[in-house]
């Protein structure tokens, strides 16, 4: 709720910046690092937010108490999380995207800051690390309690890919996230050789294991599949020129990450 009020005031300062940033002699610069700040404090409530998923409460208690130190987020918050962030920055976040308010300082052949913005809140939720503290809680705390590396690609991926049901034209910001997820989870299942995936587990001095001793190379292995499943049995319905070739494009990516030569 907190994230969610807090965007509903950005979009207020936002809608009121060309106006109070004026000054005389002033070529943008007001404008340019006020927008920085909004765009910002957007990508910190997105943070905010994605530590709700795979995230574990810890409570000092003593011997006397006989209680649980740790304890699982529950597995309704990390879901409402999820949905948070399918709706306020893996939809197109058209309040954001001022292409006016762009020219002024923004150059067009720079990084798109809402790209970079969703790219990097993509690859902090599904990264190899946080799908592996979500099976790590799933295997202490059981499925009830635990929201699972499963459940969460399956969010993630009804979000991202919304549009193959009704056949709906993909923009340019959701056509550059379906591709960073496809590469994404090819990455988790073909890793660079030198990279070697480990996660830190537990506190106090917690170990480290290999990420592909455990489900998530099979579970991801699955989602993609799955997905190029879907993929193929939804661009025939295509008439938008360019969704159809980008996701004949996802499809043979995800083919020669599940078959790579």
């Amino acid at each position: 709720k907190a994230s969610e009020y807090g965007i509903m005031n950005l979009k207020r300062v936002l809608k009121g910046l060309p106006e109070w940033t004026k000054e005389e002699n002033d070529q943008f610069e007001n404008i340019s690092v006020m927008y920085g700040q909004v765009l910002g404090q957007f990508r910190r409530y997105m943070g905010h937010v994605t530590a709700n998923v795979g995230g574990i409460y810890e409570t000092l208690k003593t011997a006397e108490q006989n209680e649980a130190v740790y304890e699982v987020t529950p597995k309704a918050r990390q879901k409402e999380a999820v949905a948070f962030l399918n709706k306020q920055i893996f939809e197109t976040p058209n309040w954001l995207i001022d292409r006016e308010l762009w020219n002024k300082f923004n150059n067009p052949v720079s990084n798109d800051p809402i790209m970079s913005a969703q790219e990097s809140a993509l690859g902090s939720l599904i990264s190899g690390t946080r799908l592996g503290r979500l099976q790590l809680a799933n295997n202490r705390f059981g499925a009830d309690k635990a929201y699972n590396a499963m459940e969460l690609l399956n969010d993630v991926q009804a979000g991202l890919f919304s549009e193959l049901n009704g056949k709906k034209t993909i923009d340019q910001y959701r056509r550059l996230l379906q591709m960073s997820y496809v590469d994404k989870l090819s990455n988790i299942i073909n890793p660079a050789p030198a990279a070697g995936i480990t996660i830190v587990v537990g506190g106090r001095g917690g170990a480290s294991i290999d990420l592909n001793k455990s489900d998530v190379p099979a579970i991801v292995r699955a989602q993609l599949v799955g997905l190029r499943a879907q993929i193929n049995s939804a661009t025939a319905g295509y008439s938008d020129k360019l969704s159809r070739i980008h996701l004949q494009d996802l499809a043979e990516k995800i083919k020669q990450a599940l078959d790579p030569k």
